[in-house]
């Protein structure tokens, strides 16, 4: 399977009386993720389904792409990437796809940087971390180890962006 792992955008800073669940993205959060929207159209990148993380920022990521790229009955919230995700907790969910299903999960860090390190099986305690915005694809057979495709930076979704106009 094509899997793709996308850290949500940019949040507002955590603040007394708001829950981590609860913290939303930022206008330039939107923004950004609203390019990589644009980026992902342009690259031609589709999604099977797409896979959420309950929490309000990586959901709304979620939706933006999914909004983006016309996909938004695709998209589901799994409690399997709310903070503290691991590769265990999402394999069921994973075991569901086909060998050429593309799905994308959006989530947060340490967790996607985690999970990568370990469909890639580079060891305990091995990360390949995702700053906000960044999209991974790791090409897998859950029998074998990944093979790392890319990681694209928010920085460098938004120049392809760019280039659209």
């Amino acid at each position: 399977m094509e899997l793709y792992l996308l850290r949500h955008g940019s949040a507002a800073p955590k603040s007394m009386g708001v829950a981590d669940a609860e913290l939303p993205l930022t206008k330039q959060g939107e923004r950004m993720v609203e390019k990589s929207a644009v980026a992902l159209r342009l690259l031609k990148i589709r999604f099977d389904r797409i896979l959420s993380s309950p929490y309000l920022r990586a959901y709304q990521t979620a939706e933006i792409i999914a909004k983006g790229l016309g996909l938004k009955r695709r998209l589901e919230k799994s409690d399997a990437l709310k903070s503290g995700a691991t590769l265990e907790k999402i394999r069921p969910e994973l075991e569901k796809a086909g060998p050429d299903d593309r799905i994308l999960l959006v989530g947060h860090e340490p967790d996607l940087g985690q999970i990568i390190a370990a469909i890639l099986r580079l060891g305990p305690g091995q990360a390949l971390p995702l700053g906000k915005g960044d999209l991974c694809r790791v090409d897998w057979d859950p029998s074998e180890p990944g093979e790392l495709v890319f990681i694209l930076s928010a920085e460098l979704l938004g120049q392809i962006a760019r280039q659209a106009g």
